[in-house]
């Protein structure tokens, strides 16, 4: 064996010690930590587990107990309301029973009254008999002396008078107000129709009336309303234009 192969050899001695004094090592203290730590989290997903159970387990027993604790209320409720009706069934039939018994004592009173008061009916009923004849002939009396209501007399005034004379509305064959307009007096001295040359322009004299500036023959210009009308509306034809 030559230098060179012993020095390898010696050096695989020494590889493979370190390697076993390596893996004893970790064996020690490595691998414990490890499995330590997969000890410890498969703890804590089994607690996770155990904590969700119970939780859903707390739900239910929570549920369960208000749905049993609504029924007591809602039986509790139904029999309060029988009670309350069966005593309201008692005091109705209690009062019946009394006001029978009332309407029973109180006929005997009301028999001892009625004859005690008849001879005080009897005395009040022939004074208001005698005053209500009274006040018939007075009333007479008067509408003897005044004449018939709603008419008059003849010493008295009539409807004719202007006293008693009522405004009411013109009537329909009253003629219309008279419209003065400047213009028109200057159109009609001259005593007769003058023909329309033609239309200047227009403007809304308000929301039904439209207004035309109108040049006549004469070479006046006025303002005069357009009818409304169809088959007239246009320069010449002065029989659809009135005075403004």
């Amino acid at each position: 064996m030559t230098s060179a192969e012993m020095m390898q050899a010696l050096l695989d001695d020494l590889h493979k010690k370190q390697m076993a004094d390596l893996h004893s090592e970790l064996r020690k203290n490595i691998f414990p930590a490890l499995n330590k730590k997969r000890s410890a989290a498969q703890k804590a997903a089994k607690a996770a587990k155990a904590a969700e159970k119970a939780a859903e387990k707390a739900a239910e027993k929570a549920a369960e107990k208000a749905r049993k604790a609504a029924a007591k209320e809602a039986a509790k409720a139904e029999r309060d309301a029988k009670k309350a009706a069966k005593a309201a069934e008692k005091a109705l039939a209690r009062g019946r029973a009394r006001g029978a018994g009332g309407r029973g004592r109180g006929g005997k009173g009301q028999r001892r009254g009625s004859e005690t008061w008849d001879s005080a009916d009897e005395e009040t009923a022939s004074v208001q008999s005698n005053s209500t004849e009274e006040s018939q002939l007075d009333d007479a009396a008067v509408d003897a002396d005044a004449g018939v209501p709603g008419t008059f007399s003849d010493d008295e005034d009539t409807p004719d008078d202007p006293f008693f004379a009522v405004d009411g509305p013109p009537s329909a064959t009253s003629p219309p107000p008279a419209v003065d307009d400047e213009s028109d007096d200057d159109d009609e001295s001259g005593g007769g129709e003058t023909e329309i040359v033609s239309f200047n322009g227009h403007r809304w004299e308000s929301r039904r009336h439209l207004e035309f500036q109108v040049i006549w023959m004469d070479g006046d210009i006025t303002w005069r309303i357009m009818i409304l009308t169809t088959h007239c509306c246009y320069p010449g034809a002065n029989s659809c234009l009135t005075a403004s």
